[in-house]
Formats: structure tokens, C-alpha cells, sequence
């Protein structure tokens, strides 16, 4: 087994401890409170929203796509399950 398999699975095995949840959630209100400001630049939303949406699979992996995925998948028509587009997705 190469390093990065036992390090893939030594993360999947062990979920992250009370204080990791807790600093990952209130890093996701704040983004959370800066995406809702006006004025954001849309290189700037588009950074807020890729890192929301990667803590947010940190704490609940089968509710929100792989930031992996979301990175390499056709905007148009590769998000499963859903039949809006991603500018839709971001309303």
C-alpha cells in the first residue's frame, strides 16, 4: 500500500475531533456572512463559495460534493441530481 492509500485511509477512518468541528463551523459562518455582503468581486465570491462548500464536505461528506469533483466537473451538466445550472446554483 503507497503512502498516499494509508493516508487516504487513516482520514477516512478518523472523523475530526470536537474542536476541528467547532473551528471549522465558525469559519463557515463567516464566509458564510461575507458571501451575504454586496459588493464582493466575482473572483472573490467564486473563492468564498469553493471554500464554504469545502468545509461544509468536511463535516458532511455525503451531503455535498468532493472538492475534487466540484472542481473537475462539467458546470453545465455533471452535477447529479440537479437540473440547475452553477450560476442558478449560487442564488
Amino acid at each position: 500500500m503507497s503512502n498516499d492509500d494509508q493516508n487516504a485511509t487513516f482520514l477516512a477512518e478518523k472523523p475530526p475531533a470536537p474542536c476541528a468541528i467547532g473551528f471549522i463551523a465558525r469559519e463557515l459562518v463567516s464566509i458564510a456572512d461575507r458571501l451575504r455582503e454586496s459588493g464582493l468581486l466575482k473572483g472573490e465570491y467564486d473563492q468564498l463559495y469553493a471554500a464554504q462548500q469545502a468545509l461544509a464536505w468536511t463535516l458532511e461528506p455525503n451531503g455535498f460534493r468532493a472538492p475534487y469533483d466540484a472542481l473537475t466537473a462539467d458546470t453545465q451538466g455533471d452535477i447529479k441530481g440537479c437540473s440547475l445550472g452553477a450560476d442558478q446554483l449560487r442564488s
